[in-house]
Protein backbone atom coordinates (compact mmCIF):
# COMPACT_ATOMS: atom_id res chain seq x y z
CA UNK A 1 0.00 0.00 0.00
CA UNK A 2 1.05 3.55 -1.03
CA UNK A 3 0.17 7.18 -0.79
CA UNK A 4 2.06 10.22 -1.94
CA UNK A 5 2.01 13.73 -2.21
CA UNK A 6 3.80 15.28 -5.53
CA UNK A 7 4.41 19.22 -5.86
CA UNK A 8 6.32 20.67 -9.12
CA UNK A 9 6.63 24.50 -9.70
CA UNK A 10 8.49 26.14 -12.11
CA UNK A 11 10.59 28.89 -11.36
CA UNK A 12 12.61 31.15 -13.63
CA UNK A 13 14.92 29.73 -15.02
CA UNK A 14 14.37 26.47 -13.63
CA UNK A 15 12.23 24.11 -11.69
CA UNK A 16 11.31 22.79 -8.26
CA UNK A 17 9.59 19.40 -7.80
CA UNK A 18 9.20 17.32 -4.41
CA UNK A 19 7.65 14.40 -3.44
CA UNK A 20 6.49 12.93 -0.12
CA UNK A 21 5.84 9.09 -0.05
CA UNK A 22 4.92 6.72 2.78
CA UNK A 23 4.23 2.83 2.19
CA UNK A 24 3.14 -0.25 3.86
CA UNK A 25 4.09 -3.91 3.05
CA UNK A 26 2.89 -6.66 5.56
CA UNK A 27 4.49 -10.26 5.11
CA UNK A 28 2.55 -12.97 3.76
CA UNK A 29 3.86 -15.37 6.25
CA UNK A 30 3.49 -14.50 9.20
CA UNK A 31 1.52 -10.73 8.73
CA UNK A 32 4.12 -8.83 10.49
CA UNK A 33 3.82 -4.83 8.96
CA UNK A 34 6.63 -2.71 7.58
CA UNK A 35 6.15 1.45 6.66
CA UNK A 36 8.69 3.17 4.74
CA UNK A 37 8.59 7.00 4.52
CA UNK A 38 9.86 9.23 2.00
CA UNK A 39 10.79 12.66 1.27
CA UNK A 40 12.90 14.18 -1.65
CA UNK A 41 13.20 17.22 -3.49
CA UNK A 42 15.20 18.03 -6.62
CA UNK A 43 16.12 22.25 -7.53
CA UNK A 44 16.70 22.74 -11.03
CA UNK A 45 18.27 26.46 -11.24
CA UNK A 46 20.34 28.46 -13.96
CA UNK A 47 18.81 26.16 -16.80
CA UNK A 48 21.65 23.44 -16.22
CA UNK A 49 22.43 22.86 -12.37
CA UNK A 50 20.34 20.46 -10.13
CA UNK A 51 20.56 20.24 -6.46
CA UNK A 52 18.69 17.13 -4.57
CA UNK A 53 17.61 16.39 -1.48
CA UNK A 54 16.18 12.82 -0.06
CA UNK A 55 15.32 11.15 3.34
CA UNK A 56 14.44 7.85 3.64
CA UNK A 57 13.37 6.39 6.90
CA UNK A 58 12.24 2.05 6.50
CA UNK A 59 11.57 -0.43 9.12
CA UNK A 60 13.70 -2.91 8.37
CA UNK A 61 13.60 -7.05 9.14
CA UNK A 62 15.80 -9.74 11.33
CA UNK A 63 16.87 -10.65 8.04
CA UNK A 64 19.52 -7.65 8.08
CA UNK A 65 21.19 -8.98 10.80
CA UNK A 66 22.77 -12.30 8.83
CA UNK A 67 24.32 -10.23 6.41
CA UNK A 68 23.89 -11.93 2.76
CA UNK A 69 24.12 -15.50 4.88
CA UNK A 70 21.75 -18.25 4.28
CA UNK A 71 18.95 -17.69 6.98
CA UNK A 72 18.05 -20.55 8.81
CA UNK A 73 15.74 -23.30 8.76
CA UNK A 74 12.21 -22.01 10.57
CA UNK A 75 13.51 -18.13 9.97
CA UNK A 76 10.57 -15.99 10.90
CA UNK A 77 11.02 -12.52 9.35
CA UNK A 78 10.36 -9.93 12.09
CA UNK A 79 10.39 -5.57 12.29
CA UNK A 80 13.04 -5.13 14.67
CA UNK A 81 14.07 -1.03 13.82
CA UNK A 82 14.73 1.49 11.19
CA UNK A 83 17.18 2.63 8.87
CA UNK A 84 17.35 6.26 7.43
CA UNK A 85 19.08 6.95 4.67
CA UNK A 86 20.01 11.10 3.93
CA UNK A 87 21.18 11.84 0.38
CA UNK A 88 22.39 15.18 -0.91
CA UNK A 89 23.71 15.70 -4.85
CA UNK A 90 24.17 17.59 -7.47
CA UNK A 91 24.80 17.25 -11.11
CA UNK A 92 25.54 20.23 -14.14
CA UNK A 93 24.34 19.59 -18.15
CA UNK A 94 27.10 19.44 -19.98
CA UNK A 95 27.12 19.18 -24.36
CA UNK A 96 29.44 15.90 -24.89
CA UNK A 97 27.56 13.64 -27.39
CA UNK A 98 25.09 15.19 -29.66
CA UNK A 99 21.17 14.66 -29.23
CA UNK A 100 22.01 13.68 -25.88
CA UNK A 101 21.45 15.41 -22.56
CA UNK A 102 24.10 14.57 -20.46
CA UNK A 103 25.69 15.92 -17.00
CA UNK A 104 28.28 15.17 -14.65
CA UNK A 105 27.30 15.17 -10.32
CA UNK A 106 27.52 13.25 -7.27
CA UNK A 107 25.49 12.79 -4.27
CA UNK A 108 26.51 11.37 -0.76
CA UNK A 109 24.92 9.45 1.48
CA UNK A 110 24.35 8.79 5.27
CA UNK A 111 22.50 6.44 7.18
CA UNK A 112 21.15 5.78 10.56
CA UNK A 113 21.09 2.30 11.91
CA UNK A 114 19.23 0.49 14.85
CA UNK A 115 22.32 -0.90 17.23
CA UNK A 116 21.46 -4.36 16.46
CA UNK A 117 23.00 -3.59 12.56
CA UNK A 118 25.84 -1.63 13.85
CA UNK A 119 28.17 -4.61 13.99
CA UNK A 120 27.60 -5.40 10.78
CA UNK A 121 27.32 -2.42 8.99
CA UNK A 122 29.30 0.02 11.24
CA UNK A 123 28.17 2.85 13.49
CA UNK A 124 27.99 5.50 10.67
CA UNK A 125 27.63 3.90 7.24
CA UNK A 126 28.35 6.30 4.30
CA UNK A 127 28.35 6.29 0.22
CA UNK A 128 29.46 8.54 -2.24
CA UNK A 129 28.87 8.07 -6.17
CA UNK A 130 30.38 10.20 -9.27
CA UNK A 131 28.25 10.23 -12.28
CA UNK A 132 27.94 10.66 -16.16
CA UNK A 133 24.52 10.59 -16.68
CA UNK A 134 23.48 9.80 -20.35
CA UNK A 135 20.05 10.06 -21.62
CA UNK A 136 17.98 10.43 -25.18
CA UNK A 137 17.16 14.39 -25.70
CA UNK A 138 13.92 15.42 -26.61
CA UNK A 139 13.50 16.92 -30.60
CA UNK A 140 14.59 20.14 -29.07
CA UNK A 141 17.80 19.35 -27.80
CA UNK A 142 17.18 19.39 -23.61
Amino acid sequence: MTASLIYNRPIRNGNWASTIVWGRTRSLQDKAIFNSYLVESTLQFYRRNRTWMRIENADRSNELVFGGKPLPSGFQEMPFGRVQAYTIGYDRDVDLIPFVSSAIGGQATFYGVPDVLKPIYSSHPAGVAIFLRLRTASREGK
